[in-house]
């Protein structure tokens, strides 16, 4: 049977994604804060900081922001660092390493097209905020796919077929270099002091 969405990956937090415009007009305060006229701020994504809705992500041109919603002015930043091909959204799920330490996700996606069917996979990938810069700690986790499908007959009667799965994460109790262990599809993933180690058969290639 397949796995449905569960643990802290697929929770809903206090935090809201900002509206298109609202996200759009902040990206261009953030590019003004640095004097960058570029347009850069076109396709960004936002979400606000749970408990914290004076402040919001930002992702923008290969690089995300912990930025002040009112002034603009960019908090914390850091490289995006390998994701799958589409950004899908900031995942703000309780991702507690320890009792401080709250990390967030970039949920990321591609699409294999086959012969009559095709494929999205998704991947996850976390980042700490440490003071003004933010760090990348997991990476193309792969937490899923879905598939379709299409069967046709002599008569040229065509059936659709959907297939979705999605993997598990949680947070273990035991330790490592300081951060809790991540349980991953009934596997451990472990913290080496500067990223979770990400056995092959769960990352997305």
């Amino acid at each position: 049977m397949l796995k449905t969405l569960v643990a802290i990956t697929m929770m809903f937090s206090a935090s809201i994604c900002l509206a298109d415009q609202a996200c759009e007009n902040l990206a261009k305060k953030a590019l003004e804060s640095k004097g960058d006229q570029s347009d850069s701020w076109i396709g960004s994504i936002c979400k606000s900081k749970p408990n914290e809705t004076r402040k919001s992500f930002l992702v923008m041109d290969h690089q995300i922001y912990l930025i002040d919603i009112n002034s603009g002015h960019i908090l914390s930043q850091g490289e995006l660092g390998d994701t799958s091909f589409n950004i899908e959204s900031i995942d703000t799920g309780r991702y507690w390493l320890t009792p401080k330490v709250r990390a967030f996700g970039i949920r990321s996606s591609e699409y294999r097209p086959h012969y009559h069917a095709g494929e999205t996979l998704y991947s996850l990938n976390l980042y700490v905020t440490e003071g003004n810069r933010i760090r990348p700690i997991l990476e193309k986790l792969a937490i899923g796919y879905s598939a379709s499908s299409e069967e046709c007959n002599e008569k040229n009667e065509c059936e659709q077929n959907q297939t979705n799965q999605l993997i598990t994460v949680d947070i273990a109790k035991t330790r490592h270099k300081g951060f809790a262990d991540l349980i991953v599809d009934g596997k451990i993933l472990s913290y080496d002091g500067s990223r979770y180690v990400v056995p092959d058969d769960l990352l997305q290639q």
